[in-house]
């Protein structure tokens, strides 16, 4: 399955993680499980793609120390 997500720009601090979550907030388009349901993601066959502004220089620029 592949799906396009709502752009946010952010900066994430060296040292920092990024996470994921994973919810539908569609009350019309969506089937609701009842409460407490688990659902899983095989992350083995699972891939994430974020784009960097400025591309590797960018991304290098971004992880430099600063002076």
């Amino acid at each position: 399955m592949t799906f396009d997500l709502q752009p946010d720009d952010q900066i994430i601090p060296k040292g920092q993680q990024i996470a994921m979550m994973i919810f539908s907030s569609d009350r019309d388009f969506t089937l609701w499980s009842p409460p407490g349901t688990e659902l899983t993601v095989d992350l083995d066959a699972t891939s994430v793609t974020l784009p960097v502004v400025g591309g590797s220089e960018g991304l290098t620029k971004a992880i430099q120390e600063s002076p």
